[in-house]
């Protein structure tokens, strides 16, 4: 998986019209053996 936290904030928000600091949003690989679950704290992902 090559995508950075920006990328993933963006897909979130472009994509599937949602706040990517609302919550918890999991991606994961072709592969399906690796994800990333960025998750906003207040102060950063």
């Amino acid at each position: 998986m090559h995508r950075g936290i920006d990328s993933l904030a963006y897909i979130v928000k472009k994509s599937f019209h949602l706040d990517p600091f609302s919550g918890c949003f999991l991606f994961c690989g072709s592969r399906k053996d690796r994800f990333k679950a960025p998750y906003w704290d207040g102060q950063g992902f």
